[in-house]
């Protein structure tokens, strides 16, 4: 008898690769660039000088003599003395404050943000554990711009006022100027400061510390008639 054997047999092989790397991550991160404009070392002395009587006829509301000297003054020539970067920490409670707006936010206003100087005095670190409720207290760095805090700057903190992002990012719309009066000295960076109860006050401790960020070039001296133009940026 013949049989017709015919074994029949389908091998489907298929091979599913997943990336466990491949996700969508966003980060917050910010940068804060600086650059210090003051008159040619020369003229220094001068320069302060003439910027003490303005402020002197000012306070006596003698305009038209302020405005003369405001003149002379705008004779002497100005120079860059240094730029740099602060690349910053985002604090955790300013992601979170952030977080929340983004996500759950309604009918959400912003107060401030406010920027002010880190000094060197009593300086250590940085770090996301900062807290605004901590400034001059436990944070490891002291605010610039109060008591002997140097250096001291025309108070208060500076109102931040932003372009429109685009590219993910987001930056100031102007730099924001502080002019170094009374007393120079050596400052590590910048900070940002918002959220409710969040005011211009140097040194308050209300509101939320949202970064915090130190010059990678080192410590950065200003002197008495300088001005530190510091800008910021924001993407993610």
């Amino acid at each position: 008898m013949q049989y017709e054997h015919s074994n029949g047999r389908v091998n489907a092989g298929g091979v599913i690769a997943v990336n466990a790397s491949l996700a969508e991550v966003g980060a917050l991160v910010g940068v804060y660039h600086a650059i210090n404009i003051g008159p040619l070392e020369q003229y220094r002395e001068e320069y302060t000088e003439l910027s003490l009587e303005i402020d002197r006829f000012i306070s006596k509301q003698e305009f038209a003599t302020a405005k003369r000297l405001q003149t002379m003054r705008s004779a002497i020539p100005l120079e860059e003395k240094w730029r740099a970067d602060a690349p910053n920490h985002v604090t955790t409670e300013g992601a979170n404050l952030a977080l929340d707006t983004f996500l759950a936010g309604s009918g959400y206003t912003v107060t401030g943000p406010y920027m002010g100087l880190i000094s060197s005095v009593s300086y250590t670190t940085t770090a996301i554990g900062d807290t605004a409720a901590q400034i001059n207290g436990t944070n490891q760095w002291k605010e610039a711009g109060s008591s002997t805090n140097f250096p001291l700057y025309t108070t208060p903190r500076k109102t931040a006022a932003w372009s429109s992002a685009a590219a993910k990012s987001k930056a100031l719309s102007a730099a924001l100027s502080f002019a170094i009066i009374t007393t120079g000295g050596t400052v590590k960076g910048a900070i940002l400061l918002y959220g409710t109860g969040a005011t211009s006050t140097t040194a308050n401790t209300s509101g939320t510390l949202y970064s915090a960020g130190v010059f990678t070039g080192g410590d950065k001296i200003v002197a008495v008639s300088d001005t530190l133009n510091v800008s910021y940026s924001a993407s993610m």
